[in-house]
């Protein structure tokens, strides 16, 4: 219903305005939940996958897109229907960009994008070496160094192991260390 609402706004057959109540009114029939925000998702979905649509080469129907879009996403975000955030999350820079709902150009937006990703993905997160606790160190290497280690109890000394890192911060590297010089 939506993508075909969507569509119809976008041949112009249809004002802001009324899609607005259209959508007022079907977020009005939806439970008052907080974390019921599958109809604002479902709807930025839609104007993504309006917007993948459309060839990368065709500059000309994308400026028109963006041009149709942005008035309907500022309404939308003016009347709560969907959030600034969940647009960020959803939606492409270029039409963030196009539509003004993110303060950054082009390049800033890349250069931030690369940098989350980035920090997500690639950063080392270091332990605090005078927290962890000898004691943890010890009943790792108890547990790792059993006679009784196969394929049967493999399981219950992962889970084991697991529960001694998350009980006394013990750094992830060093253990997998201990475990390899261990075997």
């Amino acid at each position: 219903m939506l993508l075909a609402l969507l569509g119809v706004y976008l041949k112009g057959k249809l004002d802001v305005d009324s899609f607005i109540q259209y959508m007022e009114a079907a977020k009005a029939q939806l439970p008052a939940l907080p974390e019921n925000d599958e109809f604002a998702v479902s709807l930025i979905e839609s104007i993504w996958i309006k917007h993948s649509e459309i060839p990368k080469t065709d500059v000309q129907s994308k400026e028109a897109f963006n041009t149709m879009v942005k008035p309907l996403l500022s309404q939308l975000i003016e009347k709560q229907i969907v959030s600034a955030v969940d647009c960020h999350i959803h939606l492409e820079a270029e039409t963030l960009i196009a539509c003004k709902i993110t303060r950054l150009d082009s390049d800033g937006f890349t250069r931030m994008a690369s940098q989350a990703n980035t920090q997500k993905h690639f950063s080392q997160h270091k332990f605090n070496l005078m927290r962890e606790e000898n004691e943890g160190f010890a009943k790792l290497l108890i547990e790792v160094n059993q006679p009784n280690i196969d394929f049967s109890n493999a399981t219950i000394v992962i889970a084991n192991i697991q529960r001694l890192i998350g009980y006394f911060s013990l750094d992830p590297s060093r253990v997998l260390d201990l475990i390899l010089t261990a075997f």
